[in-house]
């Protein structure tokens, strides 16, 4: 069976991309669509399972332009904090695609990108299949860029790519960003220092993370890790028609698990 690469397109962002590790790899889609820094958002260890990408036959004679990749490690896990990481990794493709493009030297038989008004960097966003660490940052973006709810972000997204699906650990984070209004921190002054303080809700999110790896097997993390799911799940399930609320979820760390 021959597999099929492609970049897609975020209709909604001028200049951004979310595919697969196979399409990432791909240097006449690359070229194609004059990508011109790569987020990957991997475990390092999927990065050298994967081994060197090949080139692709297609991209002989044609210019290769350098380009920036910034790897953030994020394993594809429920309990992965995300979260944290979001504002970073947010700021850093909306810096690229106001930038001017750094090169320009796409494939002359491409005329679609070309002829888009868009001429800040693009910025392709990709893990391993193109569904759900890549898809909550692009989700991330859309939600913080033009001030959406997790919802309608998420729909705006799948319109591009109809396979974006957030784990449900990171679509429960990703309305915690909308709760935090696109920022876990509180910034202050101290003398002439920043401070930074925990919004109320990523922290009550980590700890609910270290009730469940506080137990000393794998038997019982996996039970309490269950029934924070359920719990999770069961109230994403009131805010998909009604605002979301982070409290405290109830006996993660029950003895009777």
């Amino acid at each position: 069976m021959r597999i099929t690469t492609t970049l897609d397109q975020i209709r909604a962002i001028p200049g951004l991309y979310i595919s697969d590790y196979p399409s990432a790899c791909d240097e006449t889609l690359l070229v194609r669509h004059r990508i011109s820094h790569i987020l990957c958002v991997l475990r390092w260890e999927d990065l050298q399972s994967h081994g060197t990408p090949q080139n692709s036959s297609a991209a002989q004679g044609v210019t290769r332009p350098v380009i920036q990749r910034k790897l953030v490690e994020v394993n594809d896990d429920e309990t992965e904090d995300i979260l944290g990481r979001l504002k970073g990794m947010t700021d850093w493709i909306a810096g690229t695609l106001a930038r001017p493009h750094p090169y320009d030297n796409a494939n002359p038989e491409s005329t679609e990108d070309r002829s888009s008004s868009h001429t800040g960097g693009r910025v392709l966003v990709h893990c391993n299949q193109g569904i759900s660490r890549s898809g909550a940052v692009v989700v991330a973006y859309i939600m913080k860029s033009l001030t959406l709810p997790f919802n309608q972000a998420l729909r705006i997204a799948r319109e591009s790519r109809s396979l974006i699906a957030p784990n449900k650990g990171f679509e429960y984070q990703l309305r915690i960003w909308e709760t935090c209004s696109y920022d876990v921190l509180d910034r202050g002054m101290d003398g002439d220092s920043v401070a930074l303080e925990r919004k109320a809700a990523y922290d009550e999110f980590l700890k609910q993370i270290d009730e469940i790896y506080k137990h000393t097997n794998e038997q019982m993390i996996s039970l309490a890790k269950r029934n924070w799911l359920v719990q999770i799940e069961a109230r994403m399930i009131l805010a998909r028609g009604a605002d979301f609320a982070i409290m405290p979820l109830l006996n993660i760390h029950s003895t009777e698990l």
